[in-house]
């Protein structure tokens, strides 16, 4: 069922992991991406329609979902629908408001010099929440409330629409909790476009955040640099370091969860006993036969999926920091000797008693987190995100003067005439 690799030999190439994902080049998908967001920026709406008749195979008369139904999706929602968006939206909020407050500092203060910070939201964002293979009501409220908590103005939805035209009524039920103002049935490359540089129905947005294909995730990279964005959130990814403690259907279920998503993920088992492997791997065999995304999660693991074998816990966590993945879990009797050598990971689940699900829904921190391999550098959205930081300074003439000496060496070392006289003409007696 998953590709067995053996690194308990020093000389192992661990790199080989890395070719988990089985994702072509990504050549041809970016000259398509670039060729959408070329043709969105030239033709607008017009573009739109044509790009979701050609992808989803609907053709749109309006591209923004008039707010009555989203309102009408919200009060024809089950109950039990009901009650556990509710929850999961008080959890996200709780926690985002928590990571607010924590960030606001004192001012700091040195030789005179007063230094304090304007923290300003951005005026408009942009979130994308994926469709076509499954609603995702759940990344609506990963979105949108951090974006409200941090004090964003407007919120633009997109969301790719179903066959009759439109997103899952849970979706559109997610975004009337959440309060966003805009939901607009536009998908893929195309839909970053629009958030990005705008069309006669979607005015553009400062920050567009939210997870996609490789597709959504190329063309945000694409954009970045005119619009903010969070991280480049594709394809799911999860690897799971087990040992005995954790029943081996646990870890298959487990990563079958992940690998359900759709294409091009990752699906990662490591352990030091080989009996480990052995057994998730009977227990895949047997899980996988009977789920009912059989399909998307054959198809994964064909591409991404990989068992490995290693020496021990400190080399099992040095792999793990090279695939760098989006989820990583401690499945492990004792995580907490693992999580201290963490280094590179979206977001990490400890115990048996952690699932990665739990994330995805009700913990409270963000599901959208960091895709291939950019755990490295990046982490998950968080308020800030949609948010802005700008420096205040304050001083005196005696704080002037008293820093006035280094700045005339440090300009004149870098040949800045006019920067020393801006300082020097100031404190001259």
């Amino acid at each position: 069922m998953l590709r067995r690799v053996d690194l308990r030999d020093e000389q192992a190439d661990a790199t080989v992991v890395l070719g988990a994902s089985g994702s072509a080049g990504p050549d041809a998908a970016l000259d398509t991406v670039r060729a959408i967001i070329a043709d969105v920026r030239e033709r607008g709406d017009e573009a739109l329609r044509d790009t979701t008749a050609h992808f989803d195979g609907v053709h749109l008369d309006a591209i923004r979902v008039d707010p009555e139904r989203v309102a009408a999706a919200w009060a024809g929602a089950p109950p039990e629908l009901r009650a556990a968006l509710e929850f999961a939206a008080g959890r996200i909020r709780a926690y985002h408001e928590a990571q607010r407050d924590a960030a606001a500092e004192p001012g700091w203060g040195a030789d005179g010099i007063a230094v304090t910070e304007l923290v300003r939201p951005v005026g408009r964002a942009g979130l994308y929440v994926p469709g076509g293979r499954a609603a995702y009501p759940s990344t609506v409220l990963m979105t949108a409330i951090p974006a409200r908590v941090a004090g964003v103005g407007e919120l633009a939805l997109c969301v790719p629409p179903g066959p009759d035209g439109y997103p899952p009524d849970s979706t559109l039920a997610a975004a009337h909790l959440a309060g966003v103002d805009e939901v607009h049935r536009i998908g893929g490359a195309q839909a970053i476009a629009a958030l990005a540089y705008g069309t006669a129905t979607i005015r553009p947005v400062d920050v567009i955040v939210g997870p996609g294909n490789r597709y959504v995730s190329l063309a945000k990279g694409e954009v970045s640099g005119d619009v903010g964005i969070d991280s480049l959130a594709g394809p799911s990814e999860l690897v799971v370091i087990a040992d005995s403690s954790t029943p081996p259907e646990h870890v298959a279920l487990d990563l079958m969860a992940q690998a359900e998503h759709g294409p091009d993920g990752t699906a990662v088992v490591i352990a030091w006993d080989p009996a480990v492997l052995d057994a998730v791997d009977t227990a895949l065999g047997e899980l996988v036969a009977a789920a009912p995304r059989r399909a998307e999660i054959e198809s994964n693991f064909a591409g991404g999926g990989v068992s490995v074998l290693v020496r021990d816990g400190a080399q099992a966590v040095a792999v793990s920091n090279l695939v760098a993945p989006e989820h990583l879990e401690l499945a492990v009797a004792d995580p907490d000797a693992l999580l201290e050598r963490v280094e590179c990971a979206g977001a990490v689940f400890c115990g048996p008693w952690a699932p990665a699900v739990i994330g995805d829904y009700v913990a409270g921190p963000n599901h959208v987190l960091p895709t291939g391999r950019s755990a490295r550098f990046a982490s998950a959205l968080r308020v800030d995100t949609f948010r802005k930081h700008i420096h205040v300074v304050r001083m005196d003439r005696p704080a002037l003067e008293g820093v006035a000496p280094h700045v005339a060496v440090l300009t004149a070392v870098e040949g800045l005439a006019s920067h020393g006289e801006a300082v020097a003409r100031r404190v001259r007696p």
